[in-house]
């Protein structure tokens, strides 16, 4: 499963990165983390299962950092799911605006990449200064325990956060990331995130003023 999600998130074709995708991070029960990114394609540019976790093994087995674009990281014992969470979100929202968004299908909200976008320069040039992060199930669902931790990250670094929903039917995460990639290749994604996230901050900021009031 980790090889069709990573293959379906880093893999435009043979050899090809897909150009926008920073990196995919999976993130495992013993607190550790790995990175990939796209300088990896090269390692492995047929991005079949048995290539893909031959080379995978061959790094991992290795361990010395000695492979493009992989990285392994141990977590803190100490912070939840070893502070992987914030302090990867806090890279990417260091850099510039950032927003996450958690995917599943039983959130009440629906992404709505196909509503009309307004005809503004900050909704088309949304992708071009902006990071999104998502966060998604591998393998299982996201424990509730991950998801607070994900808000409570995202609170303490005021980074935009967006529950939303593809579909009502459960899919394998590697179609969820294959749907997302068509979504950006039509330019619907990025447009559709954002509005999703300043309605999140509308709403945030009502509810703050109705508990004061």
């Amino acid at each position: 499963a980790l090889a069709r999600i990573a293959s379906a998130a880093l893999w435009r074709g043979r050899g090809a990165a897909w150009p926008d995708v920073r990196e995919a991070v999976f993130l495992f029960d013993d607190k550790s983390v790995l990175r990939l990114m796209p300088r990896f394609v090269a390692s492995c540019p047929t991005p079949s299962e048995y290539h893909l976790v031959m080379v995978l093994n061959r790094a991992l087995e290795k361990d010395d950092g000695a492979t493009p674009g992989l990285r392994t990281e141990r977590g803190d014992p100490d912070k939840a799911f070893g502070g992987h969470i914030e302090r990867i979100l806090a890279e990417y929202a260091s850099a510039g605006p950032t927003a996450a968004v958690l995917l599943h299908e039983s959130y009440s909200q629906n992404l709505g990449v196909y509503e009309e976008a307004p005809a503004s320069a900050d909704a088309q040039g949304a992708a071009a200064d902006r990071t999104i992060v998502f966060f998604l199930g591998a393998v299982r669902d996201m424990a509730p325990e991950e998801t607070r931790t994900v808000h409570r990250a995202c609170r303490a670094l005021r980074v935009a956060t967006v529950e939303a929903a593809l579909g009502q039917q459960a899919e394998f995460t590697s179609k969820i990331i294959d749907v997302i990639q068509g979504h950006h290749m039509q330019g619907k994604l990025a447009p559709a995130v954002w509005r999703r996230a300043r309605a999140a901050v509308v709403d945030a900021g009502e509810s703050a003023e109705r508990k004061v009031s």
